[in-house]
C-alpha cells in the first residue's frame, strides 16, 4: 500500500496531487486484499508497483467508469501472478 504511493510519486510525471494520492491509497487496498497464501511479500510489492504504473498511465481515461480502481488492481495482481507462473514453468525445464 505504501509502496504504491511511493512508486506513484517517483514514477508520476505530474506534480503530487492530494486527491490522486488518496485515490491510489484506496486502490492499493485492493492489491493488499490478495491472499498471503497465494502471494508472498515481494509479489505484493511488485503488484503495487504495477498498480502505480497502471494508475499513472490510464486513470485519467477511465476514472469515470465504475470499478476502475478494482480493475486496475486486478490487472496488476494478474500480471504478477502470470509472470510468476511463466517463471516457474521456465525453471522446471
Amino acid at each position: 500500500l505504501c509502496f504504491s504511493l511511493i512508486a506513484y510519486v517517483a514514477l508520476g510525471p505530474h506534480s503530487l496531487q492530494f486527491e490522486l494520492v488518496t485515490i491510489l491509497f484506496y486502490a492499493g487496498v485492493f492489491v493488499g486484499m490478495s491472499s498471503y497464501h497465494r502471494f508472498n511479500r515481494v509479489e505484493v510489492l511488485l503488484a503495487s508497483l504495477g498498480l502505480s504504473l497502471i494508475f499513472s498511465l490510464i486513470y485519467t481515461q477511465i476514472d469515470l467508469l465504475g470499478g476502475a480502481l478494482g480493475f486496475m488492481a486486478f490487472c496488476a495482481v494478474l500480471s504478477v501472478r502470470s509472470i510468476r507462473k511463466v517463471h516457474r514453468t521456465i525453471q522446471k525445464r
